[in-house]
């Protein structure tokens, strides 16, 4: 039986920049990440976007210098498609 838990990431992209040593796994996911996909972002009904899936991308961009990356918007009528696959 596979039991899944529920909790919050245990490393923030923060610690990963601070130290990649101590952190050396996701440092490697995360310069190892393809800054040609984009990040997915849940575009909510107040405007604001939620990062949904890129966070490797988004800090390796931040890693590298680069101002911007790109980001595709999921509209919350989409979450439910998401979700579920």
């Amino acid at each position: 039986m596979v039991v899944f838990r529920r909790a919050p990431f245990a490393i923030s992209p923060e610690q990963v920049r601070s130290d990649p040593d101590r952190y050396h796994v996701q440092y490697a996911r995360t310069m190892a990440a393809d800054l040609t996909f984009p990040a997915h972002a849940l575009l909510r009904t107040d405007g604001v976007l939620t990062l949904l899936d890129g966070v490797h991308r988004l800090l390796k961009a931040d890693v590298l210098g680069q101002q911007t990356i790109e980001i595709r918007k999921v509209p919350m009528t989409c979450l439910d498609t998401i979700a579920a696959s």
